[in-house]
C-alpha cells in the first residue's frame, strides 16, 4: 500500500510541474525526498530572479518625470501594472503605504505638483493603517491628470498664416529701417502701376496709328479706280 501511494505521488508530481523541473529536479532513481528538495531549492531560486526583476520593473516606474508624457493614461496604467506585479513578489519597496505612496507623489511633482500633498492629506487613516489600495491611488492620478487635462497631449498643429506674409519687417530692424522698407514698396508698386499704364498707353497709340494709316491706305486704293 504504501509502495502505490508513492508511485500516485510520483505520477502526480510529474503531471504538475514543468518539463523544466521534471528534467533538473526529478530523475526516475532518486527518493521522493530528493524530488521535494530539489524542487524547492530550484522553485526558491526562480523566486529570487523574479522577485529581483519585479523590483527593477517597478524602480524604472517611479521615476521622476522631467515632463508631461505624451500619453499619461498609459503611464498611469503602466505604474497600476508594475506594483501590482512587485506586490505578488513580495517586493519590500511596496510593504509600506507610506513608503510606496511617497514614491509615487516623487514620480509625479513636476507633472502634478499638487497632487502627493493633497491625496495624502485625504487618506491619512488608511496610511497609516497600511491598507492604502493601489488601486485607489491610481484611480486620483486619473482623475487629477483628466482635470489638468494631460492625459494625453495632442501634437501642436501649424495654423494657416501663423508666420505672416513674407515681406513683414524683420523685428531686428530698426523703425526707421523698417519705414524704408515700407517706402521702397510703396514706390516699387506705384512704378509698375505707372509702367502698366504707360504700355497701355502706348498700345492704345499704336492701334490708332494703325487705324489711321489703313484708311490712308483705302484712300489711296480709291483715288487710283477713279482715275483709272
Amino acid at each position: 500500500e504504501k509502495q502505490a501511494s508513492i508511485s500516485k505521488l510520483r505520477t502526480w508530481v510529474e503531471e504538475s510541474i514543468s518539463d523544466h523541473l521534471w528534467t533538473t529536479c526529478c530523475n526516475a532513481e532518486d527518493t521522493i525526498r530528493v524530488w521535494y528538495i530539489g524542487l524547492r531549492t530550484s522553485v526558491c531560486a526562480d523566486d529570487v530572479q523574479l522577485r529581483s526583476k519585479a523590483r527593477d520593473k517597478y524602480q524604472r516606474m517611479i521615476q521622476p518625470l522631467k515632463k508631461t508624457p505624451q500619453d499619461f493614461e498609459a503611464w498611469i496604467k503602466q505604474w497600476r501594472e508594475a506594483f501590482a506585479y512587485a506586490k505578488i513578489r513580495d517586493v519590500a519597496d511596496v510593504a509600506h503605504s507610506a513608503d510606496w505612496l511617497k514614491d509615487v507623489s516623487k514620480a509625479v511633482k513636476d507633472v502634478l505638483p499638487a497632487w502627493g500633498s493633497s491625496f495624502r492629506n485625504g487618506h491619512l487613516a488608511a496610511i497609516r493603517s497600511d491598507t492604502l489600495d493601489y488601486k485607489e491611488v491610481a484611480a486620483s492620478l486619473y482623475d487629477e491628470a483628466d482635470v489638468q487635462n494631460i492625459l494625453k497631449r495632442q501634437p501642436q498643429r501649424v495654423h494657416k498664416g501663423a508666420f505672416g506674409p513674407a515681406f513683414e519687417p524683420d523685428p531686428e530692424q530698426g523703425p526707421d529701417e523698417s519705414r524704408d522698407q515700407a517706402t521702397d514698396q510703396r514706390k516699387g508698386r506705384k512704378r509698375k502701376a505707372k509702367n502698366g499704364k504707360e504700355k497701355e498707353a502706348g498700345s492704345n497709340k499704336r492701334k490708332r496709328e494703325d487705324s489711321d494709316n489703313q484708311g490712308h491706305h483705302d484712300n489711296l486704293d480709291i483715288g487710283r479706280c477713279s482715275v483709272c
